[in-house]
Order: structure tokens, then C-alpha cells, then sequence
């Protein structure tokens, strides 16, 4: 019966592997074609993987969030190649971790779900103290988290507001649930 079940182990494991080949056809040489490229109608090296060396943005998007029940803000990103992406954040209101109109910048990733049909953003923020605020005369970091399904702009997410520069882990100062519709970038 052990023998049975290790057998099935053994198979399964192997069917997993098989299903997480990660050959997506990337040679990363952008003047050949893939190894697998064999169909002779089809050796245009310039169809067959991504330029490795483009560093310009893909998409530039914008989004209208709400913050809890009255707080808005706008998120504007620009989208590259390699998935990573750059931020901003610009509050309409103040709230005791963010001022008004303050402009908090960053970086990110992209990270898309095809199985899931869907996408999830996360950007790391900065922003200055807040007189007053929960985090005293601490610069204040951020971390932006959004998901959606693909031809969907509606995400949902949260804003997890860290006292301190750089710090994105250990107790929250404030959490924000947000959602919002992606709009064309102005």
C-alpha cells in the first residue's frame, strides 16, 4: 500500500514539473529565432521574443481611487517590458498618515495571472511626515497593493501606510481599503 501511494507521489510530482516548464519561447538573443522556432513560415526573429534591451514604458494608465468612504486620490503609473512599473500617488484629502497633495512616489511590479484572468499591482511608496499624524516626525512608507480581473478597470486593494523611511514591514499605522476605475493616462 506504501508502495502504492509513493508511486502516486512520485507522479504527481512529475506532472507538476512538466506543468510548470517555463519555456516561453525567450532566447533572449533578439537577432535569431527561439530554439523552438522550427516552422520555416515562421523565422522572423523579430516576432519570436521580447527586445531584452527596451527600457520605455508599455502603458501609462490612471486611476480614480476612493480611500475608505471619503478620501480620493489619483495613482498614475507607467508600465515597462519587463513588468516593473513607476508611481504616483496624489491625495485629494488629508488623513493622519498622508497629506493632501502630496505627491508619493515609487516603484513596483506588475504581476499578471492568466490562469486567474486577472492582475495584481504592488508599489512601494515614500512620502514625508505628517505634522500631527501617527507616525510623528517619521518619513512615512507606503505600500500599495490592487487587483483586478483583465479587461476590467475596476481594482480593488489597500494602502498600508509603515512609520519610518523604507520600512514595509512589522506594525501597520494605518490600513486603507481602496478601489477605483482605470482611466486613459492625461
Amino acid at each position: 500500500m506504501k508502495k502504492i501511494a509513493l508511486l502516486w507521489l512520485v507522479l504527481a510530482l512529475l506532472f507538476a514539473v512538466a506543468a510548470c516548464d517555463k519555456n516561453d519561447d525567450d532566447d533572449d538573443n533578439d537577432n535569431q529565432p527561439a530554439d523552438d522556432d522550427a516552422a520555416p513560415a515562421d523565422d522572423d526573429a523579430a516576432d519570436d521574443d521580447d527586445d531584452d534591451s527596451s527600457t520605455g514604458p508599455v502603458e501609462l494608465f490612471q486611476f480614480n481611487l476612493s480611500f475608505e468612504v471619503e478620501f480620493q486620490a489619483v495613482l498614475k503609473m507607467k508600465q515597462y517590458a519587463d513588468g516593473t512599473l513607476e508611481g504616483a500617488l496624489i491625495p485629494g484629502q488629508g488623513f493622519d498618515v498622508v497629506t493632501a497633495g502630496t505627491t508619493l512616489q515609487g516603484s513596483g511590479k506588475l504581476w499578471q495571472f492568466p490562469e486567474a484572468n486577472g492582475r495584481m499591482i504592488m508599489l512601494k511608496l515614500q512620502g514625508p511626515s505628517v505634522p500631527g499624524g501617527k507616525c510623528g516626525d517619521e518619513p512615512i512608507s507606503y505600500s500599495l497593493t490592487l487587483t483586478a480581473k483583465e479587461n476590467n478597470g475596476y481594482m480593488v486593494g489597500g494602502l498600508a501606510a509603515y512609520c519610518g523611511e523604507n520600512n514595509y514591514t512589522g506594525r501597520v499605522a494605518r490600513l486603507l481599503r481602496l478601489s477605483g476605475v482605470q482611466q486613459p493616462a492625461k
